[in-house]
């Protein structure tokens, strides 16, 4: 997510490698961290797996950086395009990333854990969303004009 990030908004300011290798090193950091530490428990058919506080605001901030300004360049993006399939994607995506950002982000503070029970079903919403930007644009029926093709030279005399 950090190079995709990187590739759409920062890769006119510095290289790949300042967005990309901090998160991995902050990612791992806190998985070694929260490997002895997180709790895992079955109930209602649903298993749990809470995270310790510390790592629960990394995960919070660590989505919401990722996610959101991705996000925000989709929708943003929506208005640039030239088409109703371009504009549709762009919007869909753009919610979808916002969605995920906030609602991980959130879910990570207040229950400590990634999914629940009820973000469960915030997550079939946001899939939903994504499988309709990738398949609504082809349904409009919106066609691509076709290539303009030059003129091949005349051929040269011998």
């Amino acid at each position: 997510q950090a190079a995709i990030l990187w590739c759409l908004i920062l890769r006119r300011y510095f290289s790949i490698y300042y967005a990309t290798v901090p998160v991995a090193l902050i990612g791992l950091a806190s998985w070694v961290y929260n490997i002895p530490r997180s709790q895992v428990v079955l109930t209602d058919n649903f298993i749990n797996y809470y995270d310790p506080r510390i790592i629960s605001l990394t995960i919070a901030v660590m989505m919401t950086v990722l996610f959101v300004p991705v996000g925000i360049y989709f929708l943003r993006a929506a208005s640039w395009q030239s088409g109703m399939k371009g504009t549709v994607t762009s919007f869909m995506l753009g919610m979808m990333y916002v969605g995920i950002g906030l609602s991980v982000a959130s879910e990570e503070i207040v229950a400590k854990q990634l999914v629940t029970p009820a973000s469960a079903i915030v997550n079939l919403i946001i899939g939903a969303l994504l499988l309709t930007a990738l398949l609504a644009p082809w349904q409009l029926g919106v066609k691509l004009p076709a290539p303009v093709q030059t003129p091949a030279p005349p051929p040269r005399p011998m």
